[in-house]
């Protein structure tokens, strides 16, 4: 039995359209565009949560002396080193 052109024409058009719509599913679920954002989300998050416990501890007066402690002494010349025993 033949089918008619028209026939063999849409058989092969529903072909395309399977295979296509399968691979763009494919892609789809390798997609890691959902992830980057939530990673992006994450580390902004965390980072605020640092900020918070250093302010909240009070340990950004700390921070601040021992940095420019550090900066005093590498332009001194000591180069940071601390003295040993």
């Amino acid at each position: 039995m033949r089918f008619p052109q028209h026939t063999a024409v849409w058989c092969q058009e529903m072909g395309h359209r399977a295979r296509s719509a399968f691979a763009e599913r494919a892609r789809r679920r390798n997609s890691d565009q959902g992830a980057s954002m939530i990673e992006y989300v994450a580390v902004v998050v965390f980072v605020f949560l640092i900020a918070v416990a250093i302010f909240g501890l009070n340990l950004h007066n700390d921070i601040q002396a021992a940095v420019s402690n550090m900066i005093d002494a590498i332009l001194s010349g000591d180069g940071g080193a601390e003295p040993g025993p």
